[in-house]
This record gives C-alpha cells, structure tokens and sequence, in this order.
C-alpha cells in the first residue's frame, strides 16, 4: 500500500467516526428533545389518567415489554391498585379484570418485592427454581419468558410499581436504566396527581355525608307534616329506597286478633311493577304472628333487626313454606333487611327492605339509621297524642344530626390540613391559591402577590441517618418556625415530604425575597433539636411574583424551576423568577 493509499484509507476513518459521532450526537438530541417534550407535558396537568397516558407513550416507545400493569399504593387498603394494563392481543379479555385489581404488599411475588425492598426485581424463565410452582406457573399463563417489576420512587418512599414481562427474550438490567430515568420525570407529579385523588375522594365523603344529613332533616319534615296514615306508609318507602340503594320495600302493622298485615308494598324502579305485584299476591294475607312463620314474623317478635347478607347464599338451605314461597316467586331478590316498627320501644310492625340481582348491605351506621328512622315511623303512626314518644324519636335524630355534623366538620378539617404538620395541605393551598388570584385580578390593591416554594436540603440523608421519626420531628419544628416567621395574612402549606409552600398576598418581588430570606436564615440559624441530638439544617427557597393573567399552575411552575435552580447552585439559598414586567419595576 503507498503513503497516499494509507493516507486515504487513514481519512475514510476518521471521516466514519466522525460520522457516526454525528449519529450519536442526534440521537442524543433527539433524547433530549423527547425528555423536554415529556416535562412540558407533564407540567401542564395534574390528572392522573392523562399523565398514566403519557407514562403509556413512554413505556410503548422504549418497547421493553410486551406487556405491563401500572400499580399504586393505595393508602386506605394498604395494597397495590392496578390503574393502567397493556396486554398482547391474546389477553385482551384480561384487560378489565385486571383494572383497579388489588395486589397484597406482604405477599412473595415481585411486584411486592419491588415495593417493599424500593428496588427493581428481574426474573427470566430458565432462573425460575422448579420448587417454585406458584411463579412458574405465573411465566407459563402470561407465556412469558422474562419479567421486571420496577418501583416508581418518591423522596425516600415508593409510590407504585410497574410490571413488565416479555414473551419471547431476556429483559436486561441495563435496559431498565432508561426507563428508571424516565421515571424521575414523572414521580413527583404522579404523587401530586395521587394526592389530589385521595383529597377530591375526601371531599366526595363530606358531600355525601352533607347530602344525608339533608336527608334526614327532609324526611323528618315531610313525615311531620302529614296527617293521612296511608300517606305516611307511601312517603317512608319512596324516601328510604333510594336513599339506602334498596330497590323493593313492604311495610307491615300488627293489628290485635288479625296479625300482621301488610300496609304497604313500594318499587323504587317503575319497570319492576310485575315483579311487586307478584309478591303483593303472596303476602297479601295477614300473617300469623307465630315465631316459626318466616324471617319477618321472627325480626318483629324477637324486636331485632335480622339481615339477610345475600339470599343466594342460603336458598339451599332448609327455611319456612313462607319464606321459600317468596324466593321461589321472587327470584331477583338478593339482599334483606327486616327491621321492627315501634313504639315505646315495643315492636308494632316491620319494615322490610330488599335489593334486586345485586347484593346490596348497609353499613352499620346506616342500619342504625333505617333502625331510628323505622321507630320513628311508627311512633308518628300510633297517634299524635304520644307527644313526647316522638319528642324523644326527634331527640334521637337530632342527636345522630349533631354527630353527623361534627363527622363533616373532623372529615372536612382532614380534607384541609396535614396531619404532621397542622398545616394546610396541597388540596387547601390549591383553592386557597385561586381564592388570592381572583382576589387580585378584581381589586387592585390586592394585585400584588406571590409564592415560595421551599425545600429541606439533604432530607433523604436526615432520613437515612436518624429514621423517619427524627424526620417527622423535623418537619413539625420547621412548620412551627414558617408560622412564627410569616406575616398574619401569608398561607404556609405542606406539598408533601418535605416540600412547602407560603402564600404572599399584596407582597411585590422585593418584599417576597425578603420574607424568602428571612425564612431561609430562620432555618439554618438555628439548630433543630431532635432526640437529644443537634441538627444545622437549611433549606433551598424559589420565590415567583404572579403576573397579570398569569394563573396558579404556571406561577407554581415558575417558582419550581427557581426552587429547582437553587438546588443546582449549591443550595441554602434563595432564586427569584424576575419577568421583563418585575426588571421594569425594579
């Protein structure tokens, strides 16, 4: 080969490398940009079906699995929900099982392990120990070859899990490291998204005990004021059967030398008309009252309440010519409750509730309810010169009306605060935060507000070090020091972890740094003290002046990215977001 030949051949690659570096450089821009996409994204909402879709783009575009179940830990059942499926076509029928399937945490398969050990678990086929039935016949269902569980971290705890498998290959750890990455991007606003569900189910709780509580106060007024006993019968089961979910009501009186006779017999459902007149003709007849006639005989002379779970599962047992006759007639009825009508305390009739084709069991308070609101029928029933009986019934009802009360006043101060802290919690500052901004675009003298957003530096290392207790403490200490160093009109609130957040109404920039400040050096001027330890803590802040138009979600944003430029810097510190508006104004 002659020099120039080698010189040639020299060039040709160096220009190859340089080529491919090219490659690898777009590729890597092409990363990058897809990450910027997926944080733009991801900044734009807080609803947990749109970012689960994006995590869905996401695991679909890395292309590790054939399959996956998306999991989070459900605080109120201690397990792990199933939220979002892909299956291979061949499973399409699975996909709606296993949605909102719940998984135990305590149990030895992989996704428990990937929660409770906070680290990924891969198993292929051919590791499986033969001993091992249970999970090999788990890879043999799914035909699969390998499996990953990888937690979904948040702070220094566990969210959720995702559970991928593939059907033909071997999942390599290596691989997994993208999507661990991935993964940073999307915890923090999963966990907010979360957090935002469990409050809205909090507040779904007060609305509902709200709306019962109405309820009664509606049916007591209307039972008052009417004067025919027929009526009374009729407005008693159009108010209890949709209150309580039950779909067929009869109601019964004892009258002395006949029995017991059936008053009343009401559908909530227009449709089932046929299937009411059906029982009208068996029930028809007055009843003996000897204990052995049926279920309802018996409820109104033991004067107890008797519950009847799910009919199905007692049709096979021996039961009286009676009660078989109306299962036979009646074959939708599933649920049964006879409860006893009194007066004075003694049992002068029954009230029978029962549900169609569905299991339909009150709780036990509701039982309780239906039990006061049944005696307090049959005292208005008896006669209006039993005054007191049903000044008493009243007293009763009012009673549980103030219990009732004071459940919405604890569920509605749970719904607002943090229990660690006492803090207002995200859901509270959210409406508190859109309460100022209204504020502020109608009056002009409330124009001026702003946020903080602030951080415990090294708060995983804290946790590690001294346990979550110490943390804990922490964190209530730090809550006490923002109150004792923030003005009577600012609003703290806990995020979540250790993440806060103050309110600065009619605060400018300037005047919002300066409370930054004095928070950051309120923090890391003096020790915490902490189980007989002392510990320096400080604490990054980013502080953002709202603009006009400007709404919550992109002025938290902005006060983030500060919060997040601050970490960078070196931390115990704090970063302003200044817009062209604020230089101006400065």
């Amino acid at each position: 080969m002659t020099g120039c030949q080698t010189e040639l051949e020299t060039l040709r690659l160096e220009l190859a490398q340089r080529n491919q570096l090219i490659r690898d450089l777009h590729d890597e821009l092409s990363r990058e940009r897809q990450r910027g996409q997926v944080l733009y994204q991801l900044s734009r909402t807080l609803d947990l079906q749109r970012l689960l879709s994006l995590l869905d783009d996401t695991l679909q575009r890395l292309g590790l699995f054939d399959a996956y179940l998306i999991t989070f830990h459900d605080v109120k059942s201690g397990g792990l929900i199933c939220r979002q499926v892909y299956l291979p076509a061949s499973f399409a029928g699975m996909q709606a099982l296993l949605k909102d399937h719940r998984f135990s945490v305590e149990e030895p398969t992989p996704i428990a392990r990937a929660y409770r050990e906070a680290q990924t678990v891969v198993i292929h086929l051919e590791d499986i120990d033969q001993s091992d039935s249970r999970l090999r016949q788990g890879f043999e269902w799914w035909q699969a070859t390998s499996l990953a569980a990888i937690p979904i971290p948040y702070a220094d705890g566990v969210i959720g899990v995702i559970n991928g498998f593939r059907q033909h290959g071997r999942i390599e750890r290596q691989q997994l490291q993208v999507l661990e990455e991935h993964l940073e991007l999307y915890n923090a606003p999963l966990r907010h998204a979360l957090l935002l569900g469990e409050l809205k189910q909090d507040q779904a709780a007060v609305e509902a005990a709200l709306e019962k509580h109405a309820y009664l106060l509606r049916f007591i007024t209307e039972i008052n004021a009417l004067t025919s006993v027929q009526r009374i019968f009729e407005v008693t089961l159009e108010q209890l059967l949709p209150a309580y979910h039950f779909d067929l009501a009869v109601l019964g009186l004892v009258e002395d030398g006949v029995g017991l006779v059936i008053r009343q017999v009401s559908i909530r459902d227009p449709g089932h008309e046929e299937l009411r007149q059906r029982l009208l003709g068996l029930i028809r007849e007055p009843a003996p009252l000897d204990i052995t006639y049926g279920a309802s005989v018996y409820a109104l002379l033991q004067n107890t309440p008797l519950l009847i779970a799910d009919a199905d599962a007692v049709r096979h047992l021996p039961m009286t010519p009676a009660d078989r006759a109306v299962l036979e007639a009646v074959p939708e009825i599933r649920t049964i409750l006879h409860t006893p009508i009194r007066e004075h305390g003694r049992a002068v009739g029954i009230l029978s509730l029962m549900s169609l084709s569905r299991v339909q069991v009150p709780d036990a308070k509701d039982q309780e309810l239906i039990e006061l609101l049944a005696s307090f029928v049959g005292t208005v029933i008896t006669s209006a010169q039993l005054y007191e009986v049903v000044e008493g019934q009243k007293s009763q009802i009012e009673a549980l009306n103030r219990e009732l009360q004071k459940d919405i006043s604890t569920l509605d101060e749970a719904v607002r605060r943090d229990a660690l802290t006492g803090l207002l919690n995200f859901g509270a500052f959210g409406s508190e935060l859109q309460r100022r901004i209204d504020e502020a675009q109608h009056d002009p003298e409330q124009a001026a507000l702003s946020v903080v957003l602030l951080d415990i530096d090294h708060f995983k290392v804290l946790n590690d070090t001294y346990g979550h207790l110490a943390g804990n403490m922490v964190l209530q200490e730090l809550a006490q020091r923002l109150g004792q160093a923030l003005r009577s009109v600012d609003v703290a609130c806990r995020f979540g972890g250790e993440e806060f957040a103050v309110i600065l109404p009619q605060c400018d920039l300037d005047g919002a740094l300066m409370i930054a400040e004095r928070l950051r050096q309120r923090v890391s001027g003096q020790p915490f003290q902490v189980d007989g330890r002392s510990l320096v803590l400080t604490i990054s802040l980013g502080v953002a002046k709202r603009q006009p138009g400007e709404g919550g979600e992109a002025l938290l944003a902005r006060a983030d990215e500060v919060l997040y430029r601050a970490k960078t810097l070196g931390r115990n510190r704090v970063e302003l977001s200044v817009s062209g508006e604020d230089e101006a104004e400065n």
